[in-house]
């Protein structure tokens, strides 16, 4: 061997460890070093639907597409949908499914399909979106939710004021006001407006809707009242038939100021209300923190921040109305 005939005596594990170290070199030579792949974690959202399968996906695009923004994607996330297709009786039982499934969150709109993902389980996480108030139907306060359950809710106690407070001056010689709204609804905006109304010596008419068939009666009350303009408050009833309520305001020839953005596509003078994007990218916060690990009782409920102000000129002239300018200035959108 050539080690013996120059003198050298190279052992078989010396020559093993040689020969390591020089494919080392090798491979350091060629570049870095090849590395393991690492698996990726696949996160397991469920969420529960009150509407239709499709209905629910426009609803929680926004949320996704926050989600691709954090670092989730087809790669990262399998997403389980249920929905009731309007049948809340189905709720509990899609929300039982979802959790046999093993999803890892449940993300829920509206109160009653947070009840029903609530009832369904005291230990998977569940993050809400309501328009209502979640105190205490939901969680037992704002800044310490306990249990499994959290979120962002829609309700502002400045909301109702002003809105009326915009109402009154888009029509100084408003003296009469219907309000549109749904009594079993959790919200402060009836007797909020009702607050506002009595400081600016305004007359308030309650149209109150509990199901679908009351639309057309409270328009026929409001008819013989004869109000200067509407108010709709945002509940499951009004955001379904935003169409159908304001062709009932157009042949009474009412103004109507609301709190959802649809309304002034539908044709409302102007809509002031939380801004949905925003509420979205919390969702998607929200499941972020939890799918790394923190406790939805660790995160405090969220009241809305940011608002947004709507104006239709286009309705507002039909109606003979001039926005005043100080108006249009705090608009953060004019429909033409």
């Amino acid at each position: 061997m050539a080690a013996e005939r120059y003198g050298l005596s190279l052992s078989r594990r010396t020559f093993v460890r040689s020969a390591g170290f020089a494919g080392l070199v090798l491979l350091a030579g060629c570049g870095r070093l090849p590395r393991a792949e690492q698996p990726v974690t696949i996160r397991r959202l469920g969420v529960l639907a009150f509407e239709n399968r499709a209905a629910s996906e426009r609803a929680t695009l926004p949320v996704h597409q926050e989600l691709r923004e954090l670092g989730y994607g087809d790669h990262n996330l399998a997403v389980e949908y249920r929905a009731a297709e309007w049948q809340p009786e189905r709720l509990p039982g899609l929300a039982a499914e979802l959790v046999s499934q093993g999803v890892e969150v449940l993300l829920t709109m509206g109160e009653v399909v947070a009840r029903a993902a609530m009832q369904a389980t005291t230990t998977t996480p569940i993050v809400f979106r309501t328009s209502g108030d979640p105190v205490p139907r939901l969680v037992p306060s704002y800044a310490h939710p306990g249990g499994n359950a959290t979120g962002v809710t829609m309700v502002s106690s400045q909301l109702a004021g002003k809105r009326l407070d915009l109402l009154k001056q888009l029509m100084p010689a408003t003296s009469r006001v219907a309000v549109l709204w749904q009594p079993s609804h959790a919200d402060t905006d009836f007797p909020g407006t009702q607050s506002a109304a009595q400081a600016l010596g305004i007359e308030l008419l309650s149209l109150e809707l509990r199901d679908p068939g009351d639309i057309e009666s409270a328009f026929e009350i409001a008819s013989g009242w004869r109000p200067d303009a509407l108010i709709v408050v945002a509940n499951r009833l009004t955001l379904a038939y935003p169409g159908r309520i304001m062709a009932l305001a157009a042949q009474q020839r009412l103004a109507v100021v609301a709190q959802r953005r649809e309304y002034a596509e539908a044709g409302s003078v102007l809509t002031y209300g939380p801004s949905e994007a925003d509420s979205y990218r919390r969702l998607a916060y929200y499941l972020d923190r939890i799918f790394k690990g923190t406790q939805p009782a660790d995160l405090p409920v969220e009241q809305p921040t940011r608002f947004e102000l709507v104006v239709n000129l286009k309705a507002a002239r039909e109606l003979g109305l001039a926005i005043p300018q100080h108006v249009l200035l705090q608009a953060t959108e004019i429909i033409q």
